[in-house]
């Protein structure tokens, strides 16, 4: 009986030797965090932007337990997709990744590695449409000696999704004054003393002017308002 055994247990090592041979070093990949313009969720459970702004996002994630280090080269890289849903809807994916942040080309178990999604060319995000956008990323490894044990399904997990709330551009506003229209430079000229009322198109909600004199580089916020005009001296 014991002999059978010794040979049960030397037959499950052979084909566990022969299955890491044939399939190479494993490489469940797994999501730690991603910060948005360096930041991470706010209390407030989504980000703000306006539309048309092209957010900054920085991908952290590390190996899973028991995996090995996983090396990348020009024949083991790393292919990173951005997946937009809601008011924006984007998928771009930038493939043949061999180095991140910092020039880091190790994934190992302990240390997060950093990837930062590009904030311009053709892989931007820009969010052109208003409205909840939500973002989530996925990694896969595109290799032929590394695998993933827990199927493909793992080596794409997803990050958490990113809800951001996308706000409208305010509508663009004519503005007139009481001496005269603006010129070319967008500026009134005054003699000292005088009174200037600036108006702007009614029917808004809220109103901030703000005040530059001539020759200085200093403009000076004059405040929000729910008034359409605003009396300078």
């Amino acid at each position: 009986m014991g002999v059978y055994r010794k040979l049960f247990n030397f037959l499950v090592l052979l084909l566990m030797l022969s299955s890491s041979f044939i399939w190479g070093q494993e490489t469940n990949l797994e999501f730690d965090e991603v910060r948005v313009n360096g930041s991470l969720l706010p209390g407030s459970g989504q980000f703000e932007f306006c539309q048309g702004e092209i957010p900054a996002f920085s991908i952290y994630f590390r190996l899973k337990a028991g995996s090995a280090t996983l090396t990348l080269t020009s024949t083991a890289t790393l292919n990173i997709a951005a997946i937009v849903s809601g008011g924006n809807v984007i998928n771009k994916t930038v493939t043949n990744v061999t180095s991140l942040f910092g020039g880091d080309t190790e994934i190992g178990q302990t240390e997060q590695v950093q990837y930062n999604w590009p904030v311009s060319g053709l892989k931007t995000l820009a969010l052109s449409n208003s409205g909840l956008t939500n973002v989530i990323f996925t990694i896969t490894v595109s290799a032929t000696t590394y695998f993933d044990s827990d199927g493909a399904v793992s080596s794409r997990s997803p990050s958490k999704t990113i809800p951001i709330n996308v706000k409208a551009r305010p509508p663009a506003i004519n503005l007139s004054t009481s001496i005269g229209a603006f010129d070319g430079a967008r500026e009134v000229s005054l003699c000292s003393g005088n009174d200037l009322i600036i108006i702007a198109d009614p029917g808004y909600t809220n109103y901030r002017f703000w005040r530059r004199v001539r020759g200085l580089a200093t403009w000076n916020d004059q405040g929000v308002s729910t008034s359409s005009s605003i009396t300078l001296t």
